[in-house]
Parts: structure tokens; C-alpha cells; sequence
């Protein structure tokens, strides 16, 4: 017994190294609202140590202002709904940050949700840089044709840099953190041939279990594989996929015989923004059908995405933090890239975006194989 119990601590020791050195901010809360883990990372970040967080009420740790932002999100996970936002969180003590946030509610035996995993990472920097981007943007029109030219280049930067940035979290969890899950996994495994069953095990197998899910999933959020070298056409047919597996959106790709040659960071761009637009169907349109169009112009393509849903009032003011606030948004990115977006929309009837890029390939389409 003596010795199962050290094989245990030894495993609990090694799973806890892994979790104080991943950098995402992880934290394990319960359905009372109270931190029942939180690593290294998730602690630095408030300026105090894990020990001073674990047990303790969540407002208490992020303030009155934080909380209320964040729990319309734990509603909605403590209903078993996976979640997942950017918001930008006003922390006592240290001020706002921006984050990326994805909670994962977690079950019993029974199937009753019992708490959530968060997994955390500030994107701040980034945040401030598209905030400087909005900023010069605005005066775009003020400026001479030269200067256009360098702005598009930073665009296009901003792009390659922060899908750099994806990549390389993406690859540290999935060569780093994932290895060594997999690795304690099959150690486990031999340990349980040598000593036999005991209760232990299988808690540990499942949180081992639920870390590796966790973990492959963050890895396709912040890196899809399709973004590596895959045509416009297959990156959203993966997305519309994506979309119906893990968000039960059927989305329909339709595309005539030509569809665009596009570059890779127009590509990339789309593919966030196409994103960006299914997940305001998600959220807003209130229908789980929605399609996107490829079409080849004489001086560019366009992508269209579009719903039968709710729609809304084109007149309307726009608000931080509403459908049309991220449309405004989607404009401007792909202003920077010499595009527009064209949006037409009526509460009840639907909307539709459609997205215009230049071309910037010399070929300027190629015809579907087969």
C-alpha cells in the first residue's frame, strides 16, 4: 500500500511540474464560484502565489468589476456549454487586461457539472497593437498613396507575427505538454500492471484524460493545421467542419468552377475573419445553418458569408461588444489589405457579408481539380 501511494505522489508531483510550467494561465474552479487550482502562470499574473488563491472566492481574487464581466461565461459553462471569449478584464490591483479565454465545464460520474477548467492567455500586447493599427487606419485617407503601401506592409506583419505567435504555443503544447501527458499516461499504465488496481488510479487516469482533450483542443484553436500550406477553398471547408463539431453550425461552402488564387496572408486573414463571422452566427443569428461563397471578380474575389437568422437595424448605433461593433472591425482589417466588406442586413431577414480582397498573385484564379 506504502508504495502505491509514493507511485501516486510521484505522478501527482509530475503532473503538477507540468502545470506550473505550460505558460497558459489554468485554473480549476468550482460551482460555489470558488478557485480550486490555479498554476503558477494564473497566479504571477496577480501578483501572488497559487497558495493564496486556491480556496477562495473568485470575486475576491479578481474584484467586483472583473467578476461581473466574466459571469454571463460562467453561467453559460456551469450550464455545460464549453466557452470561449476575448474580453477585456479589469483586475484589482493590476488594471485591465485583454484576454483569451476557454473554459471547459468538468462533470461527475453522474454527468452533473461540478465546476470548470479555464485556460488563460493575455493577449494584451496584441490587442494594443490592433488598436494602433485602428488608430492609423483613420487617417489613411489623409495620407499619400506611398504611405498606403507601408501601412498594408504592417498589416501584413501583424498577420504573419501573430500567427507566428499561434504557432508557437500551439507547437509547445503539442511537442512539450502533450508528449509529457502521454508519457505519464503510459507510465501509469505500467504502474497499475505492477501494483494493481487502487481507487487512485482512476482519478488520475481521468484529470490525465481531460488535460490531454484540453490541450488538443487549444492547439487546433490557436493553430489549425489547414493554415500550412492548404488552398482558400480547403482552409473553409476545415472551418465549416470545425464550426459543426464543436459549435453545431452547418455551414455550406458553395464556389463556382474558378475559385481565387489567393495569397498565404490573405488567406490567413480570411480565414480569421470568416471565423470571426460564424461565430457572430453562433452567438447572435439565433439559426445553426449558415453559408459561405467564393467568387472570382475581374480585379479580386469576393467571400461571402451570410444567415437566415434575426438580422438587425443597419442604422442601429454601434456598441462595444456587439455583432455590429466586430463588423466595423472586420472592415477596417480588410481596408488595410485594399479590401471592404459589404454588409446587408434587416431584423428578421438575415445577414450578409460579403468580403472583397484585391488580387495580389499575377494569376489571378485557378479551376477545382476534377
Amino acid at each position: 500500500r506504502k508504495r502505491t501511494e509514493r507511485a501516486l505522489k510521484a505522478k501527482e508531483a509530475e503532473l503538477a511540474l507540468i502545470a506550473e510550467t505550460t505558460p497558459l494561465l489554468l485554473t480549476r474552479c468550482t460551482r460555489d464560484l470558488r478557485y480550486r487550482f490555479a498554476n503558477r502562470a494564473a497566479a504571477a499574473l496577480l501578483n501572488t502565489t497559487p497558495d493564496e488563491i486556491v480556496g477562495r472566492k473568485i470575486i475576491d481574487i479578481l474584484g467586483k468589476e472583473a467578476f461581473a464581466i466574466i459571469m454571463p461565461r460562467i453561467e453559460q459553462v456551469l450550464r455545460g456549454e464549453p466557452v470561449e471569449f476575448e474580453v477585456e478584464i479589469p483586475y484589482a490591483g493590476i488594471g485591465p487586461r485583454w484576454m483569451h479565454v476557454n473554459y471547459a465545464p468538468e462533470q461527475d460520474e453522474e454527468g452533473n457539472v461540478v465546476g470548470w477548467v479555464g485556460s488563460i492567455v493575455d493577449i494584451t500586447m496584441r490587442k494594443r497593437a490592433e488598436e494602433a493599427l485602428h488608430q492609423l487606419a483613420e487617417t489613411l485617407e489623409q495620407r499619400v498613396k506611398e504611405r498606403t503601401k507601408q501601412v498594408r506592409e504592417l498589416a501584413f506583419e501583424l498577420i504573419t507575427a501573430e500567427q507566428s505567435v499561434r504557432q508557437h504555443i500551439a507547437h509547445l503544447l503539442h511537442d512539450d505538454l502533450q508528449q509529457m501527458l502521454f508519457a505519464v499516461e503510459v507510465q501509469l499504465g505500467f504502474l497499475r500492471d505492477d501494483v494493481g488496481e487502487h481507487d487512485g488510479f482512476d482519478e488520475v487516469e481521468e484529470t490525465i484524460y481531460q488535460a490531454l482533450s484540453l490541450t488538443q483542443q487549444l492547439t487546433v484553436e490557436l493553430s489549425p493545421p489547414v493554415l500550412e500550406g492548404a488552398g482558400l477553398h480547403e482552409t473553409l471547408t476545415w472551418l465549416a467542419q470545425h464550426m459543426a463539431d464543436n459549435y453545431q453550425l452547418n455551414v455550406t461552402i458553395e464556389d463556382s468552377d474558378i475559385i481565387p488564387a489567393v495569397s498565404e496572408d490573405q488567406r490567413i486573414l480570411l480565414y480569421h475573419v470568416v471565423r470571426e463571422l460564424l461565430f457572430n452566427v453562433v452567438k447572435h443569428a439565433g439559426v445553426q445553418d449558415a453559408r459561405v461563397t467564393l467568387q472570382a471578380n475581374g480585379d479580386g474575389f469576393t467571400v461571402t458569408v451570410s444567415d437566415d437568422g434575426r438580422g438587425f437595424d443597419l442604422t442601429a448605433p454601434s456598441r462595444k461588444g456587439n455583432s455590429r461593433f466586430g463588423l466595423r472591425s472586420v472592415n477596417e482589417r480588410l481596408q488595410l489589405f485594399g479590401g471592404r466588406s459589404d454588409i446587408d442586413s434587416q431584423p428578421g431577414l438575415g445577414t450578409r457579408v460579403a468580403l472583397f480582397l484585391p488580387h495580389r498573385q499575377s494569376t489571378a484564379a485557378h479551376a477545382i481539380e476534377g
